[in-house]
């Protein structure tokens, strides 16, 4: 959908989210008014590297004596953010469910925009009427009605 074609109604729901960040606001004013309030909020601390894994990468031999191979080593900051995505999936699977018709906004950056897409069921991605791929998660919630909403 294209951003200049899109308003916001009053009942929708806006997913803002980054890798260790989700914010989901409710818009109780009306399409003239947009009036966002937050309605929940996560936050995923990842820690450092040496806090997530430390292990070295396991090894194998291939076959003779003096040929020997490693796995690759998972990229434990990347595996946090995906898990940080299946959560807010599933928390807006649980309270989307609530309402009769619910429409989501979904505004993060293209990368967590990606996972959490992966991870939307079809019902959560059914109610999906925009995204938008930017970082919102640090704007005032006062500002958001005026950059995901035009006229």
């Amino acid at each position: 959908m294209e951003r200049t074609e899109f308003r916001l109604h009053g009942g929708d729901f806006i997913l803002l989210a980054d890798g260790a960040r989700a914010v989901l606001l409710v818009n109780r004013g009306d399409a003239l008014r947009p009036e966002l309030q937050a309605e929940t909020t996560m936050t995923h601390d990842h820690g450092r590297t040496a806090e997530l894994g430390t292990d070295r990468p396991g090894h194998f031999d291939k076959g003779s004596r003096t040929m020997r191979g490693s796995f690759a080593m998972p990229d434990l900051h990347e595996d946090a953010e995906d898990q940080f995505a299946r959560t807010v999936a599933d928390m807006l699977e649980e309270r989307l469910g609530r309402e009769a018709s619910p429409r989501l906004v979904v505004a993060s950056p293209p990368r967590m925009l990606g996972r959490l897409r992966a991870h939307f069921s079809p019902r959560v991605s059914a109610m999906v009427v925009a995204e938008i791929d930017r970082d919102l998660t640090h704007v005032p919630t006062a500002q958001v009605a005026d950059l995901i909403s035009r006229p």
